[in-house]
């Protein structure tokens, strides 16, 4: 078997090693059998759709939807659908064998309801300018997160923003900035993006009701702009995106892949990772916190907060999400959230606890994925989502296709330039990054509009381009207004 989210590194394709680190791990030698189971100018922020801005009482806590289906306005429009009208599953595209689809049945036709409680307003917007900035929060046990925002920007940043920057500037001048150029020097120039397109510190646009707020958690050893083209996506869209580097599991922290696999893929890490999310929640919720830049301090929504994670990122916001009831959607990608053979030693949720509607974005190609348990594992996963749960795969792209640091380092090579299909072994040239990253970021801002601005579900339904894309529904879909 190979370990999840171990990297593709030639060291650590010996069988030896990885029977050895399984059992640094998970303590014992049959660990890894198949048995086991900033003080901020003033704002003039705008928002898009939903509620009006006397609604945005900020909870540090809400409660789950409720069971019996019964009308609750902080429910996702989408599964209060679903539960109104029961479940269908739907298929459309050509990509991706039989194989790879195995595990899903058809059990029924796609159910067309309207969305009851979007409501999105005449002033939504889906082509905001992007701003970005950093601030620093303190986690547990004194843990100081650097973490990144992506946000609606005011109209006047859009010509910087569209002109974009070098990643490096994601770090102020200093050690970590020097490292992340080094690393860029030292990249290959095939597949990483390198340009970020966001104005920083640019001022949020103002608008009378608040953002939907979504945090991201990145992959082993990935930083907080991993995925900066999928936040970018989102804010275009109107929704802001909060990221933390997972300290002591972040790119900057990277020693050798061997002993930070040991050090990260345990559950006390796990659950502190876990717990950065929860913290970061509760200090951008927090209508006082002054850490919060001002044009977004009180104009962030409560009632439509979302998690997305790549690879253990995407495992992260598996268990986050159903501890956390303030999130009501999930965003996988590129994982199982909860492969059984993780599930007991690493202390993560039946699939059937999961509470949120879902999108699971997955690599037709992801050699990872494949060592997880494969489709017939994603299947038993996206089975147990509560409706609706969408799954969308990207034919020829790999583990780290859809980052935008995939290539940056060795350990992230695994979806570019060429590799050989988990699906019959051939070699193959992988889907160009650049394209992977786009469909990754389109099918995410559709994802969350969907589910918090009253969008078409067509925008995720309908395969694009169909050469390339499988797009299977669980439960209801709903046009928008």
């Amino acid at each position: 078997m190979t370990w999840p989210f171990l990297v593709r590194a030639p060291l650590l394709q010996s069988l030896a090693l990885r029977v050895a680190l399984c059992s640094v791990l998970l303590t014992g030698p049959n660990a890894c059998s198949e048995q086991d189971a900033l003080r901020e100018p003033d704002p003039t922020a705008r928002v898009p759709g939903g509620k009006d801005a006397s609604s945005a009482t900020l909870d540090a806590r809400t409660e789950p939807p409720r069971a019996d289906g019964s009308a609750d306005a902080r429910s996702s429009p989408l599964i209060d659908a679903s539960r109104a009208t029961g479940a269908g599953v739907s298929e459309a595209g050509s990509a991706g064998s039989a194989a790879h689809d195995a595990g899903l049945t058809d059990t029924g036709p796609t159910t067309t309801v309207a969305i009851d409680g979007a409501a999105p307003s005449a002033e939504r917007s889906t082509d905001f300018a992007v701003g970005t900035r950093r601030i620093e929060i303190t986690s547990g046990a004194g843990r100081v997160l650097p973490v990144q925002l992506w946000y609606p920007a005011v109209d006047g940043a859009a010509a910087e923003a569209e002109a974009g920057h070098a990643i490096e500037e994601f770090e102020a001048k200093g050690a970590r900035r020097d490292l992340l150029a080094k690393l860029v020097q030292d990249a290959r120039k095939d597949c990483p993006n390198l340009t970020m397109h966001a104005a920083i510190e640019a001022t949020p646009y103002a608008h009378s009701a608040p953002f939907p707020l979504l945090v991201y958690s990145h992959h082993f050893n990935g930083s907080r702009f991993s995925m900066f083209s999928i936040a970018e996506a989102l804010a275009r869209e109107g929704m802001v995106v909060a990221a933390p580097d997972h300290v002591n599991g972040s790119l900057f922290e990277r020693k050798d892949a061997l002993s930070d696999a040991a050090s990260q893929f345990n559950r006390e890490f796990l659950q502190t990772r876990a717990a950065d999310l929860r913290r970061l929640l509760d200090v951008l919720l927090d209508t006082q916190a002054e850490l919060v830049p001002a044009g977004l301090r009180g104009r962030l929504d409560a009632q439509r907060v979302g998690a997305l994670g790549h690879s253990l990122g995407g495992i992260t916001v598996g268990v986050f999400s159903v501890s956390d009831t303030r999130v009501r959607a999930s965003l996988y990608l590129a994982i199982v959230p909860s492969p059984a053979l993780l599930r007991l030693p690493f202390g993560l949720p039946d699939p059937k606890q999961f509470r949120t509607p879902a999108l699971y974005l997955t690599a037709q190609e992801d050699a990872t994925v494949d060592g997880q348990g494969g489709p017939a594992e994603l299947a038993t996963n996206y089975e147990g989502q509560p409706l609706p749960a969408f799954w969308i795969d990207v034919r020829d792209a790999g583990h780290f296709s859809f980052a935008d640091d995939c290539g940056l380092v060795p350990e992230f090579d695994e979806g570019c330039g060429t590799g050989r299909r988990v699906t019959n072994g051939e070699s193959f040239t992988y889907l160009p990054a650049k394209r992977a990253q786009e469909i990754a970021a389109r099918y995410s801002a559709a994802f969350f509009a969907v589910q918090f601005l009253g969008a078409p579900a067509t925008r995720l339904t309908e395969p694009s381009p169909p050469e390339l894309i499988t797009v299977k529904q669980r439960g209801a879909s709903a046009p928008g207004p």
